[in-house]
């Protein structure tokens, strides 16, 4: 940041020109619903797939909570006026302990303020305020990540002593929690011409469900479909290891 003092309409150096960079970490979210295929078959011809393993992340939970940091600044110069008090929140720490989420930094707390001083009487001091807060969230571990932004809501103050403010900050801080989801999907699938071949000639066929088997799976062994398996064996409920069913 560069400054320098400046002219005014009359002439005369009561302004202050202030030239600043100022750098911006910007993070963008979007939620969307994925469709993704894992398996795939045909009941008319073979296909072969090509299965890809990804990994995406999964927004787990969102938090909002409000804090109050409170502290006492000792000034190097006794203090006749304040004209401005602001903070500037930096976080140095964040991690997962059990099912809170902690967040440690240095909340910088700026004073401008006018001193029992005729040769300088205007000053400014800065105060680094360290904190600790435990931000509680459920269904979250050690192994998830969590993004966590703070701002500063309010700030209040009161001259507690000749060279002492006492101030008051309310901040809220909001708590991303993200896990990584890995997922298998089908990325080609390739069609080939000739029919597949039908070793189980028979028309109808009698099948035990086994521990683990799904109508999806039963489909697809056999080249027909969940719904005809449905409506052939009129079920009305999931299927259990032991059953009967007919495949035709």
């Amino acid at each position: 940041m560069f400054a320098e003092p400046a002219c005014d309409s009359d002439g005369d150096n009561r302004r202050i020109n202030i030239e600043a960079v100022a750098s911006a970490c910007i993070k963008i979210y979007c939620e969307s619903e994925l469709e993704i295929i894992e398996d795939a078959y045909s009941t008319d011809c073979i296909v072969k797939t090509d299965c890809q393993s990804d990994s995406i992340d999964k927004l787990v939970t969102c938090n909002k909570t409000q804090v109050t940091l409170k502290d006492v600044i000792d000034l190097p110069k006794d203090v006749s006026q304040v004209f401005r008090v602001c903070a500037k929140p930096n976080i140095a720490d964040t991690y997962i302990e059990g099912n809170k989420v902690c967040v440690g930094g240095i909340m910088e707390v700026d004073v401008l303020y006018m001193a029992d001083d005729g040769e300088c009487p205007i000053n400014s001091y800065t105060h680094k305020h360290k904190f600790t807060q435990y931000i509680e969230c459920d269904g979250i571990n050690e192994s998830m990540l969590c993004d966590v932004f703070v701002t500063v809501d309010s700030v209040s103050y009161n001259i507690s002593g000749p060279s002492q403010i006492e101030f008051r900050i309310v901040a809220t801080i909001d708590t991303k929690i993200i896990s990584k989801y890995d997922i298998n999907y089908i990325s080609d699938i390739t069609v080939e011409e000739q029919p597949p071949c039908d070793n189980n000639n028979c028309l109808i066929k009698i099948y035990f469900v086994g521990k683990g088997d799904t109508l999806w799976n039963i489909a697809k062994r056999y080249r027909t479909t969940a719904d005809k398996i449905i409506t052939d064996n009129n079920l009305s409920g999931e299927i259990v290891p032991g059953m009967k069913l007919i495949i035709a």
